[in-house]
């Protein structure tokens, strides 16, 4: 049937101007000067809102109750979509009430009953039949000739006093509707079971690899949320590969490299340089990039064992959001790092020697690579010991130091500078727009959180998972978002260690679902929120839903961070508390 009145869905909807006899929640923005894309997702918004508040209320009950007769609440269901879902649309001609009259028959028998919400939306829906009949029979039978001007501003006044009283019917009916749809939700989940080949694993690899695919066809999906590629596929992957054959060639990789599209200098560790060695050169940059995605997936995929499907879904948002496909578009270095430090996690569960070798060698690599000496530090006291504790440490330590001092020129060069713009973190930014000096950011910071975290520790407040699996990818993913968010601004990509976050995170919360202060779950809020803020803030520009002239665009960013940043400190400080929470309770075993 939809497929046979598809030309239907292109045909321009009746305009209904806003006046007498019109049916529409944009009839009150638009009386208030408010017009735009934004507000059609603001009416919606504002009633969900009321819904949840008189569900939580219990005002708005007894559709969901099966010992009513099933044909009211049937009727009642259906005329009530029929109304919100039209009344949301858009404006249309009063006569979209007729599906009101599907409401009267349960209304009545719960007005019999004494319900008081039934007794007030049957008031509320007996005036939003009559109010304007009978406010134009009175303006008809005074036979006074009103001037258009005077007409048309008595309409809007008229419309703005009575417009509330609809929107509080139609936050009764959207109740109802909530209270039903919500114990249907209930059944589902009491009656539903997955099928045995949809593991949450494969959930989980179904839903990257069709999101990914979905983003590599759709260029403009990926424009929309602010993905900047430059036009092509692997842009840092081709940085590397372009100094490489830079030094081959004899020339100064320090400077602009006018072997690279964006002439960046290269700011890496020289250990990129022998890409050359393996015989790659910028014309292997489509092997190299896929190679480092498909390792940093495949890193991922080893290491996270979601154990539901809720738990499923979670990582693929955090896969899929901007902050992390960011990544993935330019095949940054720091898919590589991910993969090597996943590497020297999968190498804890090998027995023997073999296991600490290995992890020792990952970390050795990861850190030559990209100097990331506090994730260095905290991936070799994961790795597990060889005997004694003390001949691990002091090898882990020696491998470290050699690596560090190979690396040490890469220091010298510095880092990218990086303008605070979205798809940027980091703890000065909202410090900086705050007015806070950049020579005051690192002690605030710092201070902010070993007195937060200490208070919360105090408070026995970081009750985490009592189990030790997931344990080591978390306190990893913990100390290197820390150290980032400490050290200055990164871009988004840097998020992707949160991945690592998650299967603890999800164990603490199924272990502490009835503690006061869960702080687990709001945690498990915070991170994808945080991943998608600035994604989402580019796709409502690019979409045209927030209206910005490009002259406040700077503006724009600066309030957003102001308003999203406590986010990210909120999600940082929480982290510093478990990790703080973990070292006392090492010292008292160890005590």
């Amino acid at each position: 049937m939809l497929w046979s009145q598809w030309d239907y869905f292109t045909r321009a909807v009746i305009p209904a101007a806003a006046g007498f006899y019109t049916f529409g929640a944009p009839l009150l923005w638009r009386d208030l000067g408010r017009a735009g894309p934004g507000v059609i997702l603001l009416s919606p918004a504002v009633l969900l809102a009321a819904a949840v508040l008189l569900v939580r209320r219990n005002y708005t009950t007894g559709l969901a109750d099966r010992t009513q007769p099933l044909g009211e609440r049937a009727a009642f269901a259906a005329g009530a979509m029929l109304l919100v879902a039209c009344w949301l649309a858009g404006v249309s001609f009063a006569y979209r009430w007729v599906f009101a009259l599907l409401l009267l028959p349960w209304l009545l028998r719960r007005q019999r009953e004494g319900v008081p919400a039934a007794r007030r939306a049957l008031t509320l829906l007996v005036i939003a039949l009559w109010m304007d009949g009978l406010i134009c029979l009175g303006l008809n039978l005074t036979l006074v000739r009103l001037d258009d001007g005077i007409m048309m501003g008595g309409q809007r006044i008229w419309r703005l006093v009575s417009q509330p009283l609809i929107w509080a019917l139609m936050a009764l009916l959207a109740g109802w509707l909530l209270e039903l749809w919500y114990e249907y939700w209930r059944d589902l989940q009491r009656e539903w079971t997955w099928p045995r080949w949809l593991t949450p694993r494969s959930l989980l690899a179904g839903l990257v690899v069709f999101g990914l695919l979905g983003y590599v066809l759709a260029p403009r999906a990926r424009a929309v949320l602010g993905i900047t590629d430059y036009g092509m596929w692997f842009l840092d992957s081709y940085a590397v590969l372009a100094a490489s054959d830079a030094h081959r060639d004899g020339l100064d990789i320090t400077q602009a490299n006018s072997y690279d599209p964006l002439n960046r200098p290269h700011r890496y560790s020289d250990w990129w340089l022998g890409l050359v060695r393996l015989g790659l050169t910028r014309e292997d940059n489509f092997l190299v990039g896929s190679s480092w995605v498909l390792g940093f997936l495949g890193a991922i995929f080893l290491t996270l064992r979601p154990r539901s499907h809720a738990e499923a879904a979670w990582l693929a948002l955090l896969v899929l959001s901007p902050s992390v496909l960011q990544g993935i578009v330019r095949a940054n270095n720091d898919l590589v790092i991910f993969a090597l430090l996943a590497l020297a996690l999968l190498a804890r569960r090998l027995p023997g020697a073999w296991g600490c070798l290995l992890g020792i060698a990952a970390v050795v690599v990861a850190t030559g690579l990209k100097f990331y000496p506090v994730a260095a530090g905290a991936a070799f006291l994961l790795v597990r010991p060889i005997r004694s504790m003390v001949v691990t440490v002091l090898a882990a330590a020696l491998a470290l130091g050699a690596t560090l001092w190979s690396v040490w020129p890469q220091l010298a060069r510095g880092v990218f500078p990086i303008e605070p713009t979205v798809h940027v973190w980091g703890g000065r930014l909202w410090l900086e727009d705050l007015g806070l000096r950049a020579d005051f950011a690192l002690p605030v910071i710092l201070l902010v959180h070993v007195v937060a975290a200490a208070w919360l520790v105090r408070g026995g407040r970081m009750r985490g998972s009592s189990g030790a699996d997931n344990a080591p990818a978390f306190i990893l993913a913990a100390v290197v978002l820390l150290a980032c968010f400490a050290a200055g601004s990164n871009y988004s990509y840097r998020w992707i260690f949160a991945l690592w976050l998650g299967p603890w995170l999800w164990d603490s919360w199924r272990e502490q679902q009835k503690a006061s202060v869960p702080w687990s779950r709001v945690a498990l809020w915070l991170v994808p929120l945080v991943l998608w803020q600035d994604g989402l803030l580019c796709a409502a520009v690019n979409l045209g839903s927030v209206k910005v002239p490009v002259a406040q665009y700077e503006s724009l960013q600066h309030y957003w961070r102001l308003g999203t940043q406590p986010l990210t400190w909120l999600l940082m400080i929480l982290l510093a508390g478990w990790l703080l929470q973990t070292v006392v309770t090492a010292a008292r075993c160890a005590a």
